[in-house]
């Protein structure tokens, strides 16, 4: 006998609430979302940042570019003053073009960070005095040609307060942007941190996800397996349970015809014999009794007469019922239609018969059993149906005989097949024992067919799982 297999203890593993993997999910994309928004405002930030720094930069180069237009308008002027030489003059008045642009530009740029504004209102006066003082001075050489030395030193200490301006004024940008610089690599540095800070703690939580759904996968996979082994066990004992009962089911129906044999043998031999002498008894004392006697005990000697002759009757037909001679003596297809005329002597049904001329060569279990299915089921009929005609139908397709009973009867419901007792099952237990089927289709008020299949070559002990 097969024993249960012990499942693998699962129920040791620490329990995971189901709702935790989608806590877990609803975490990570969280933090992943936080991450996407702060990767964007960092990333913001520092082109911001980069745009300010580009921004200094700019600035320190319009003063740089400053400073050299004034050198050059500076020097244009005094090449001019000294050599009176209309080049130096055309050299000065481009770099005062040039000049004039540069400070347009500075004024019309958006500033950020903004230049010292007074420092920066402060060099625009300087330079519109020394750009006075240097045209004053060049108006004056060009109408007496002579050197204007208090314009010319003028010039010389307005150029250098210039020059000192513009220092500071490049000295503010760089400190400026040294600062904003250190400033934005810290807030860059803290971005990093919490930048990384946020993705390490995403990617700690899908893996922790991960890793948990790993471990429902193997768990499902380890109980799908143990449902699947436990299935293969349980289809297993099944089949073997249902072999077990199909050979004691078998051995039943086997014992039950040897008693039936028994009990008709016992009744022919022994019954028999007893109700004949009793019967023959009768006759001889109603023979020779004599006329005074005879008219007092003639009527109950005559009922005792007929009531002998219908237990010799009674005895036969039950000998015949279980133990039917004609299947032994004339075999199957005459022991049916003989069947089916009983079954029509009383008038109350039409029975008719499609039974072949000859039947293959059938061992005495096998005959029996198609006899004692048709037997049933006419029992059946005659029991229960209420038909008026009954067809009683048998052939041979390949190597299977072919059994089907059809009734006009009340019918019933097949869903109450296992409540009406063992008559059916034990019709279709025949048919099985050979590999065979047996199948009832009825309906209340439509009839009822039964048909039946059992091989020609036997195949006892089918599998009928």
């Amino acid at each position: 006998m097969e024993r249960a297999v012990p499942p693998r203890d699962i129920a040791a593993e620490p329990a995971v609430p189901e709702w935790w993997p989608h806590v877990t999910l609803g975490i990570a994309s969280a933090l992943l979302l936080t991450l996407l928004v702060v990767t964007l405002y960092y990333a913001t930030s520092a082109r911001r940042l980069l745009t300010d720094l580009q921004q200094f930069a700019w600035q320190v180069d319009k003063v740089d570019a400053l400073l050299i237009q004034l050198l050059n308008t500076e020097s244009g002027a005094r090449g001019f003053l000294v050599t009176a030489d209309n080049t130096y003059l055309e050299r000065y008045r481009d770099a005062i073009s040039r000049l004039g642009a540069l400070l347009s530009d500075i004024d019309s740029h958006p500033e950020k960070p903004a230049l010292n504004v007074s420092e920066y209102g402060r060099l625009k006066r300087l330079i519109d005095t020394e750009l006075t003082a240097l045209g004053s001075a060049i108006d004056a050489r060009q109408t007496d040609g002579q050197l204007p030395d208090e314009l010319i030193e003028h010039g010389n200490r307005t150029m250098d307060a210039i020059r000192d301006s513009l220092n500071r004024i490049r000295a503010q940008l760089s400190e400026d942007s040294a600062t904003y610089y250190v400033t934005s690599l810290g807030f860059l540095g803290k971005s990093r941190w919490v930048v990384v800070s946020l993705f390490t703690a995403a990617f700690l939580l899908l893996l922790s996800l991960f890793v948990l759904l790993q471990k429902q996968i193997s768990l499902r996979q380890r109980i799908a397996s143990m449902m699947t082994d436990e299935n293969e066990r349980l289809e297993r004992l099944v089949k073997q349970r249902t072999v077990e009962l199909n050979d004691l089911a078998t051995y039943l129906t086997r014992l039950s015809e040897a008693e039936k044999q028994h009990i008709a043998q016992e009744l022919h031999d022994e019954m028999g014999a007893l109700l004949t002498a009793a019967r023959m008894d009768t006759s001889w004392i109603i023979r020779d009794m004599d006329a005074a006697h005879n008219e007092k005990y003639a009527k109950r000697l005559q009922r005792l007469s007929h009531s002998l002759d219908a237990a010799i009757s009674l005895k036969r037909k039950i000998t015949t019922d279980l133990k039917p001679p004609l299947l032994r003596e004339l075999g199957l297809i005459e022991s049916v239609t003989v069947m089916a005329e009983d079954m029509a002597v009383d008038g109350a049904h039409e029975v008719h018969v499609d039974l072949p001329d000859r039947l293959p060569k059938l061992d005495g279990e096998k005959s029996l059993a198609v006899f004692r299915i048709i037997q049933e089921s006419l029992t059946n009929i005659r029991k229960y149906s209420q038909a008026g005609r009954i067809d009683v139908q048998m052939h041979i397709e390949g190597h299977v005989i072919h059994i089907r009973i059809v009734d006009d009867g009340v019918g019933f419901d097949a869903n109450q097949l296992k409540s009406m007792g063992n008559g059916i099952p034990g019709m279709r237990h025949r048919a099985q024992m050979f590999g065979g089927a047996l199948s009832v289709s009825t309906a209340p008020g439509e009839g009822t067919i039964i048909e039946a299949t059992i091989p020609l070559q036997s195949r006892r002990h089918a599998d009928l799982s």
